[in-house]
C-alpha cells in the first residue's frame, strides 16, 4: 500500500492507524512538497478524518480506536488529574479518540488500582532511560526503534550511546538541584540487551556513577526478547544494582 503526504509529515500516527485495519499490510510511503511544520492539533484531525473514512470503507472499528500508543492510563489520569470527572473523561476519549465502552472500562479500573501508587512524595520521581534499538523491527510495534543490524543501528549507535550517558549526567545535575531523588530507574526500549554486552556495561556504569542505586525502590532493565540476553550480560545487570528483568513474550504460540 503506498501512503502519499503533502506537505506534511505524519508518518508515525498514520501508519500506525493503518495497521490497525490491515495488520498485515507493508506500507510505502511517498512525501511531496514541503513538511510544513503543524501542531499536534493537526495530527489529530487527520487521523480522527482517516479513522473514521477506514470504518466506512471496512465496515469495522477498532476497540481502541486512535488510541494506537501503549499508555491509555496516563490519558485517562491526565484527564482525572485536571479536574475532569470518569464521565466527562469517558465522553472525551469517546468523542476524540473513538474508545470504545469495552476498554474505557478496562482503563478505568487499572487507573483506580494504580491510584494509590501514584501519590509518591514530593521530592522523589521515576527515571527512563530509552534503548531504541531491537534486534529487528515487530510488525505491530509503535515504537521509534531501529534494527542493531541495520546500517543506520551501526553508525549511530556509538554516538547515541555517548550522547545518552552526557544526558544521565546532566539529569542527575538538575535533580540534584532541585532536591530530587529517583524512586525507580527503568532502562527501556526497544530493547536495552540487543546492545552488546560492553555498551551495556557503559549505560549502567554512567546511572551507577550519578544516582544512588541503592536508595531506589525498583530498578528494572527491559529485556524484552529473550534471545538478547545471555549470562554475561546478566552478570553485567547484577553488577551495577539491578534487581528485576522484564521479560516480553512476542507470543505463546510458537
Amino acid at each position: 500500500m503506498k501512503i502519499t503526504f503533502n506537505n506534511c509529515d505524519y508518518k508515525y500516527e498514520i501508519e500506525a492507524i493503518l495497521k490497525t485495519f490491515f495488520p498485515s499490510e507493508q506500507f510505502e510511503f511517498n512525501f511531496t512538497g514541503d513538511k510544513t511544520k503543524y501542531d499536534k492539533s493537526y495530527e489529530h484531525a487527520a487521523c480522527k478524518n482517516l479513522y473514521t473514512k477506514l470504518v466506512d470503507l471496512t465496515g469495522h472499528s477498532q476497540p481502541w480506536g486512535i488510541l494506537t500508543g501503549i499508555r491509555p492510563v496516563k490519558k485517562l489520569n491526565d484527564l482525572i488529574f485536571s479536574g475532569k470527572s470518569y464521565d466527562e473523561a469517558s465522553n472525551f476519549l469517546k468523542n476524540e479518540f473513538f474508545l470504545s465502552d469495552e476498554k474505557f472500562n478496562l482503563i478505568k479500573n487499572i487507573a483506580e488500582n494504580q491510584a494509590k501508587f501514584l501519590k509518591s512524595e514530593s521530592n522523589k520521581f521515576s527515571l527512563y532511560v530509552g534503548i531504541p534499538y531491537c534486534p529487528s523491527r515487530c510488525a505491530y510495534c509503535s515504537f521509534v526503534s531501529h534494527s542493531v543490524e541495520s546500517q543506520s543501528a551501526k553508525r549511530t549507535v556509538k554516538p547515541y550511546i555517548e550522547n545518552l550517558c552526557k544526558e544521565i549526567k546532566k539529569t542527575a545535575e538538575v535533580a540534584y538541584d532541585l532536591g530530587l531523588k529517583p524512586e525507580t530507574i527503568y532502562v527501556g526500549g526497544g530493547t536495552p540487551t540487543a546492545l552488546k554486552s560492553e555498551e551495556i556495561d557503559i549505560i549502567l556504569s554512567e546511572i551507577a556513577k550519578n544516582f544512588n542505586i541503592l536508595a531506589v525502590n525498583e530498578y528494572t532493565v527491559e529485556a524484552g526478547r529473550p534471545d538478547t540476553f545471555s549470562a554475561e550480560k546478566l552478570q553485567i545487570l547484577k553488577k551495577h544494582g539491578v534487581r528485576r528483568i522484564s521479560v516480553n513474550p512476542q507470543t505463546t504460540n510458537d
